[in-house]
């Protein structure tokens, strides 16, 4: 299993957003955006992933056990990618 997609937007140090095609699941592209804000504690992260077609779509992703792993490996290649 594999996951694709193209660069959108590339804002150093606050914003990504990218294209999400799954090998799993060959009929739909989703969009992925991250925003990195600074706040007294840290980083605030706000997470997008739009373009689902079906609600039981977006609601089967939320929910997913991979979806934890998956976003979790994002985020870290995000952060270091925007804070280079």
């Amino acid at each position: 299993m594999f996951v694709r997609g193209r660069l959108l937007e590339f804002e150093r140090p606050s914003r990504l957003t990218y294209t999400w095609n799954a090998s799993w699941d060959t009929s739909r592209e989703t969009t992925i955006q991250y925003d990195l804000t600074p706040i007294p504690a840290g980083t605030r992260l706000n997470l997008q992933h739009t373009g689902f077609s079906r609600e039981a779509d977006r609601n089967g992703y939320r929910e997913g056990d991979g979806t934890r792993v998956v976003t979790g490996r994002a985020y870290r290649a995000a952060v270091q990618t925007l804070t280079k």
